[in-house]
């Protein structure tokens, strides 16, 4: 692909991630799941208009027709966590690039064949920023038999 960028993640001085992703404390624990990965500067990829992203796709298109975005609701906003912090309760919710990265990327390969998976805490927002992507949705199996007929 490329050589590494070590600028567009949130890194200090000695390259180790200043926040993290995760999720909040929900019903499966109440401190939240802290991943641990390093988070995007999105500022600097969208400086960029996008192009590590446009990359990372074309290379996922020359070896497969399609593919699916795991924890797609990271796009439209995602868990941060101060990476000191031993759970994920201290996080946040910020903005992630939205339908911006994806009118990039589609701009310069054309229509994208991509499935958003719909796991998490999906709200309004990550609804329209998949509808005005295009692309379908793929629920998680596992939670389809909760709650009554009305469960997605």
């Amino acid at each position: 692909m490329g050589p590494p960028r070590p600028d567009l993640y949130q890194l200090d001085a000695r390259f180790q991630p200043t926040v993290v992703a995760g999720v909040p404390p929900d019903a499966f624990t109440a401190e939240g799941q802290r991943w641990g990965n390093p988070l995007y500067r999105w500022d600097r990829m969208a400086a960029e208009n996008y192009a590590w992203w446009t990359a990372r796709v074309r290379r996922a298109l020359a070896h497969a027709d399609g593919f699916r975005i795991d924890h797609f609701r990271g796009f439209a906003a995602g868990w941060e966590v101060p990476a000191t912090c031993p759970t994920a309760m201290d996080g946040r919710w910020v903005a992630g690039p939205g339908q911006a990265l994806f009118d990039a990327i589609s701009a310069a390969l054309g229509a994208l064949p991509i499935v958003a998976e719909d796991l998490g805490i999906i709200t309004p927002d990550v609804v329209a920023l998949r509808e005005g992507c295009g692309f379908p949705g793929m629920r998680v199996m596992q939670f389809a038999f909760g709650g009554d007929a009305a469960n997605e």
